[in-house]
């Protein structure tokens, strides 16, 4: 192109805003995982990789791990193997009893803002393929 401009990035980084932190409310950190200020020490390379079994007993398992972390063919490395578990079980169905009409997606496409609480979803991934349109589910 003839008309380029050439700016040097230092020109552009002035203007990036990338530098702010913003930090969460109050009480979206009162209701997170990990408030706990031993985390670190949890979490450390002593206790590599059983710790991240603490998160994963959060979740329904079908048949529980043998083995947290198989390194044997590296970099093909598996997690929890021999465990088997449901996703959307996990992700849904199990929500429905204590939070059916919380919202479980906040789809925001083109500033049109739609929100889908667990019943619904439920509704729509157990139903036939006929509930499709009613869903907005479409092939792709």
């Amino acid at each position: 192109m003839e008309n380029q401009i050439d700016v040097p990035e230092a020109e552009i980084a002035v203007h990036w805003q990338e530098e702010k932190y913003y930090y969460p409310p109050p009480e979206f950190t009162a209701q997170a995982n990990l408030t706990d200020p031993k985390i670190y020490e949890r979490f450390s390379l002593d206790n590599f990789p059983e710790c991240f079994n603490e998160y994963a007993d959060l979740l329904d398992w079908y048949k529980p791990w043998e083995k947290t972390l198989d390194t044997s063919n590296a970099p093909f490395w598996k997690w929890y193997v021999g465990g088997r578990i449901n996703a959307s079980h996990n992700c849904v169905d199990r929500h429905l009893a204590k939070s059916k009409n919380k919202t479980a997606i906040h789809f925001v496409p083109n500033w049109k803002t739609r929100r889908y609480s667990t019943s619904p979803i439920k509704s729509c991934m157990s139903g036939s393929m006929n509930s499709r349109p009613y869903c907005e589910i479409s092939a792709g």
